[in-house]
């Protein structure tokens, strides 16, 4: 466990990544949260666990959860544009029932972070 969480590994920035993601899109799909804020958010909260280690100075300490907490952030806005891709490419409602589902639906769990809706 030491070897997961300390300074110079952290979590699994994948794992990690994918949480950020999960919490983000369904937020951002449920509450119609702002994606990249709230993923921006999660990522940095989630960076803290570089805090946990007491044998690296602060100042290292502090330079490896911003560079940790950004690395998370992309890694997470990379797991959505694949799932918006994927999600576009290959719709799931056939054509005659898109109608009436896209009635009482909101926005999907993946959407995309950057463009306007």
């Amino acid at each position: 466990m030491g070897d997961f969480v300390n300074s110079k590994s952290m979590l699994t920035p994948a794992m990690a990544a994918l949480g950020v993601t999960m919490m983000s899109g369904v937020l951002a799909g449920q509450f119609g949260l702002p994606g990249k804020w709230t993923g921006l958010i999660f990522s940095f909260i989630l960076g803290t666990v570089v805090f946990a280690d007491r044998e690296t100075p602060i100042i290292q300490r502090a330079l490896f959860y911003v560079i940790n907490s950004l690395t998370i952030y992309t890694m997470a806005i990379g797991i959505n544009e694949a799932g918006v891709a994927a999600m576009s490419a290959h719709p799931a409602v056939p054509d005659a029932c898109r109608a009436v589902v896209e009635e009482g639906a909101g926005k999907g769990f993946f959407s995309p972070w950057f463009r306007s809706y």
